[in-house]
């Protein structure tokens, strides 16, 4: 018998259907399950193997075989999970399991995302042999007194549980981009700091590779153009609606380029450099000479340090750990953070941590939170990004794609009385990705083509400004099915693309692939080419009239379409978009056979979302704001993807790799801040 977890729709999300670890341990199934608490030869299970499966990095999958009193085998995949973490300790998580016979067991140490969803897989089958509703029991603890809320605190740790006390002037609590940078830069300028980090340093590994910036020394040096930076802080502030913090937006603007030189090239060679790449550069390479620098009122550059060589991100991380330690910093792995320590004046005095299942306290002066972002946190979610739950229709689900924490930066400064943003932007997460051709899978399809709904008409600039926003339309309307159309010029025409996130870049063999699925739709026919997604199909032919006939539609919508088309292309050679406003070097007739239309059938997913941008308020020098009064925490700052301020109300990227860069820029940033601070000079 088996039975495998189902993905989480946006019905099941906002009743809480899956039961997570967190929940189960309230209701208290995990101790109920509990083999050593059963009296031996007890009938507990109905013998068989169960199957479930839970959200980590990636999807979890727990097997587990029982007789009647025990747990007899455990199979734990984690081929989803990080490489060089989760995908180390699914043994190790096993073995616990069947040791424990229970789902109760520690997690391990620097891969708490691939524990949880280990335990919680673990749990759902254990429930499924006892013959226990998963979902009853999520709904009975959500009902009870007890909580797992992520916004109540823990009880304090009793002070004869602290085993180590350490101290420092600066405590930094997470060594992503923006701590690591905090952190060297407190070294540096000669600040004692501790900076402490989950992961174990065995599997350290970091989160992605390309550093986006302007007028760095070394892409300058390479022909890259220079950028003004009040034109590019104009543009992002453009993007936010004026909704990121000036000062730290501004900051990004002025020094993005030398500080990714100090935190990047500065610590490699020449041969290292060598191996490093810009996307979308040079312009003259291969199909870019229509890449575009602007759209509508939206401008975009090629101008990031991408480390997708020889040279990595986790290998620039190490160095950066070595220079901290170098001026005097201390780093300790395999460390967690559990909660700050404050005051009876409120002021923030140190945290509390795990290591090795022991805890340790950190005194300090300041403590910075650097934690990431709640991607990993369904809960925090649920809470947290109300708009997207709301947006979420059929198929769609709530998961991360791998590149994301559990949000205990966030949490930790709630608890000491910070205040949240109401919007907080995500990675993907609010773009339909519906679809799309072979090799890039955004939207609808090609905006070089026309979108139309399921009836056939026309129902937006399919180009309009960055590729983040371009989609949004498409969250408020049923997304069943969709048409995109094209001519035979679409190779050509997709070399108009602006140099950002998501966008695909025009070489010759992109641009090859899709002739390619071109020539095989014209040949199917009315078979139509079934492209890799299995929901999507193009078909196509010499006339319009052909071509729409092979789609299974009603005559209405099969003429809509065929009205579409030519009430777009009068306007393109009006050359005013009177309809939706699509720029007019934009609009690309669809007048030359053979034809090509792309029909998409229930594929959306918003709600798959990288990572969360967002979450904690801070001024512009990153000092914690107080949801009392919206005055600076004393002793608290944040930095890096917990903090708020930065991308508005959503991600965008005029140029690639923004994420990283400003995290790498207002790390260093937020160091600087806290040295002034120490001076009561801020």
């Amino acid at each position: 018998m088996e039975k495998t977890g189902k993905k989480l729709s946006r019905r099941d999300f906002l009743r809480g259907a899956t039961a997570g670890a967190a929940t189960l341990a309230a209701s208290g199934l995990f101790s109920r399950l509990t083999y050593a608490e059963e009296s031996a030869g007890d009938a507990i299970y109905t013998p068989g193997t169960y199957t479930a499966t839970a959200m980590g990095m990636g999807v979890v999958t727990v097997t587990m075989t029982f007789d009647e009193s025990s747990i007899t085998d455990v199979v734990v995949d984690v081929s989803n999970e990080t490489e060089t973490i989760g995908q180390l300790h699914g043994e190790t998580l096993k073995e616990a399991i069947l040791a424990a016979q229970s789902a109760d067991i520690d997690g391990v140490s620097g891969a708490t995302v691939t524990s949880d969803a280990v335990k919680e897989a673990a749990a759902n089958c254990i429930a499924q042999a006892m013959g226990v509703s998963v979902e009853t029991v999520a709904s009975s603890s959500e009902d009870s007194e007890s909580t797992t809320s992520w916004k109540t605190a823990p009880d304090p740790v009793d002070e004869s549980e602290i085993t180590a006390v350490y101290e420092s002037e600066v405590l930094v609590i997470g060594s992503g981009h923006g701590g690591i940078a905090c952190a060297r830069e407190l070294a540096e300028s000669g600040v004692s700091v501790i900076l402490i980090e989950n992961q174990d340093e065995s599997v350290y590994s970091a989160m992605g590779n390309a550093a986006g910036c302007i007028n760095s020394e070394y892409l300058l040096n390479k022909g890259v153009t220079e950028v003004d930076p009040v034109e590019f802080y104009t543009n992002w502030q453009l993007n936010t609606n004026n909704g990121a913090t000036p000062k730290m937006a501004m900051n990004y603007a002025q020094h993005s380029g030398e500080y990714v030189d100090w935190f990047i090239t500065e610590l490699a060679t020449d041969e290292e450099m060598a191996t490093t790449s810009t996307q979308y550069f040079p312009l003259d390479e291969e199909r870019r000479e229509n890449m575009l620098s602007q759209i509508g009122h939206h401008k975009f550059w090629s101008s990031s340090i991408d480390l997708y060589g020889d040279l990595n991100m986790t290998e620039i991380h190490k160095r950066n750990h070595t220079k901290i330690t170098e001026n005097g910093g201390q780093i300790f792995f395999a460390t967690k953070a559990q909660y700050l320590i404050q005051d009876e004046d409120g002021t923030v005095t140190g945290a509390v941590a795990k290591c090795n299942g022991e805890y340790v306290q950190y005194n300090a002066k300041v403590v910075v939170l650097a934690t990431g972002g709640f991607g990993g946190n369904q809960e925090m979610m649920a809470d947290l990004l109300p708009d997207l739950v709301e947006a979420l229709q059929n198929d769609d689900q709530m998961s991360k794609m791998g590149m994301d924490r559990d949000g205990s930066g966030i949490a930790m400064g709630y608890w000491a009385g910070a205040a949240l943003e109401h919007v907080i932007a995500t990675m993907d997460g609010r773009t339909p990705w519906i679809g799309g051709s072979p090799g890039l899978s955004l939207s609808v399809g090609h905006p070089q083509g026309m979108w139309m709904n399921e009836d056939g008409k026309r129902f937006m600039n399919e180009y309009w400004g960055p590729i983040e926003f371009r989609s949004r339309p498409l969250m408020r309307m049923n997304r069943d099915r969709f048409y995109c159309i094209y001519d035979s010029n679409l190779p050509e025409n997709l070399t108009y693309v602006a140099p950002n996130h998501g966008t695909k870049d025009p070489t010759y063999s992109f641009l090859e692939n899709v002739q390619a699925a071109m020539d095989a739709a014209v040949e199917a026919g009315a078979d139509g080419y079934e492209v890799p997604d299995p929901s999507m199909f193009w078909y196509g032919a010499e006339t319009l009239e052909e071509v729409v006939s092979f789609i299974d539609a009603d005559d209405r919508v099969k003429q809509n379409i065929l009205d579409s088309v030519e009430r777009y292309n009068e306007l393109c050679e009006e050359g005013k978009d009177e309809d939706f406003g699509r720029e007019p070097e934009l609009m690309f007739p669809i007048k030359d056979g053979p034809f090509f239309l792309q029909v998409t059938d229930h594929d959306s997913s918003v709600g798959n979302l990288m990572c969360t941008m967002g979450g904690l308020i801070t001024d512009g020098d990153q000092r914690v704001l107080a949801v009392s009064d919206w005055r600076p925490i004393p002793g608290l700052f944040a930095t890096g993807n917990c903090t708020g301020g930065r991308f508005g109300d959503d991600y965008f990227t005029p140029l690639f790799g923004a994420s990283i860069g400003i995290c790498i820029t207002l790390g260093r940033d937020c160091g600087k801040a806290i040295v002034k601070y120490l001076n009561d000079e801020l």
